[in-house]
C-alpha cells in the first residue's frame, strides 16, 4: 500500500482523513492507524544483522568475544528466549502504536539530557532554503552546515 503524506492535487484534498483547518493539510498523525504495526524480529534474524553491522568497526577479539556471548544469548531456554518471549507479550499488550512507542518517547525525547537541538533535532541545525532552490543547491547548504558544525569541536 501507498500512502502519501501530502495530497498533490486539490482534488486529493477532500479525501484525507484529517486535515489541518488553517492550512487544508493532512494533520501530522492522519494516516497513523493505516499503517503496519512494527514487528517483533526474531533474534535469528536480527543476530546476524548485529553482527555484520559490527564487523568492521571490532577488533578480531571483540569479534570473536561478540560471537561468544551470541552463542551463549541464544541457548534454548537461554537469556536470549526468555526476553524475546518477553518483548512478544509487551507487543501484545499494546493495542495502539507499537510495542517500541512508549520507549522511545520516553528514552530518546523525554529522558535524553544532551542539547537536543544538536544531538538529536537535526533540522534545527539547518538553514531551509527557498523553494527554487535546486538540489545541488540544497546539498551546498547541508555541506557548508555540517562542515562548520565539525568546525567547532
Amino acid at each position: 500500500m501507498h500512502i502519501r503524506a501530502t495530497p498533490t492535487r486539490a482534488t486529493d484534498r477532500a479525501s484525507c482523513p484529517a486535515r489541518n483547518v488553517h492550512t487544508q493539510t493532512p494533520s501530522t498523525f492522519a494516516l497513523q492507524s493505516q499503517l503496519p504495526r512494527l514487528p517483533v524480529l526474531e533474534l535469528s534474524y536480527t543476530l546476524p544483522k548485529y553482527l555484520k553491522t559490527i564487523e568492521p568497526f571490532a577488533t578480531p577479539e571483540e569479534l570473536a568475544r561478540t560471537k561468544k556471548w551470541m552463542e551463549d544469548f541464544t541457548k534454548p531456554g537461554g537469556v536470549g528466549e526468555f526476553l524475546q518471549q518477553r518483548l512478544k507479550e509487551r507487543d501484545a499488550r499494546e493495542k495502539e502504536g507499537s510495542w517500541l512507542s512508549e520507549w522511545w518517547s520516553n528514552w530518546a525525547y523525554l529522558e535524553y539530557r544532551d542539547p537536543v537541538v544538536i544531538n538529536v533535532s537535526f533540522f534545527y541545525q539547518f538553514e531551509t532554503p527557498s523553494p527554487n532552490v535546486t538540489q545541488v543547491g540544497r546539498c551546498a547548504v547541508t555541506d557548508k552546515t555540517i562542515t562548520s558544525r565539525a568546525n567547532c569541536f
